[in-house]
């Protein structure tokens, strides 16, 4: 039962931080389909920090977390 509590409440981080990801760039595929290859370089790397964040750092860092906590 711990197990299936641990399971869960990971997905719903996960799902979190999944959407914060999609919605901090400010500007949607087709806008940025619009852009020059210049403005979209520029765009990605201001936001690229945080992006990664979202989507690399914290999600690693819960996931040790909860295999240590489960552990």
């Amino acid at each position: 039962m711990r197990f299936e509590e641990y399971s869960e409440s990971l997905r719903e981080a996960q799902a979190h931080f999944i959407l914060k990801a999609k919605n901090f760039l400010p500007y949607n595929d087709s806008e940025m389909g619009e852009m020059s290859a210049e403005e979209r370089d520029r765009i990605i790397e201001w936001y690229s920090e945080d992006y990664l964040k979202y989507t690399e750092d914290l999600p690693t860092t819960l996931r040790n977390t909860y295999l240590i906590g489960y552990y």
